[in-house]
């Protein structure tokens, strides 16, 4: 197996982790059971996905794959959670 092949298995596996979780927590938040507090909602929402994007994007690299459409979308991904924390923390505003 070489490295793509490798770096696809984990990619695959970190982005169903990465959207199973953000599914749970927003239908936990449908029904109710989301009125926690800022830091515990920062954390659950903003800093769990990014230490899976920031470790994806440390496999790209160690394994020296080549396919930067993937390594994109998680550059993108990773901004868009650091995003989301400003917003938590009311520094931007959209």
């Amino acid at each position: 197996m070489n490295n793509d092949d490798v770096f696809q298995k984990r990619y695959k596996r970190g982005l169903s982790f990465f959207v199973y979780w953000n599914t749970v927590y927003l239908l936990l938040g449908a029904f109710g059971f989301t009125d926690k507090p800022l830091i515990l909602n920062i954390i659950v929402q903003v800093i769990i996905p990014l230490f899976i994007m920031g470790y994806l994007i440390y496999e790209y690299f160690k394994l020296k794959v080549k396919q930067p459409a993937k390594l994109s979308l998680l550059i993108f991904a990773v901004l868009g959670l650091l995003l989301a924390l400003l917003m938590f923390l009311k520094i931007v505003k959209l």
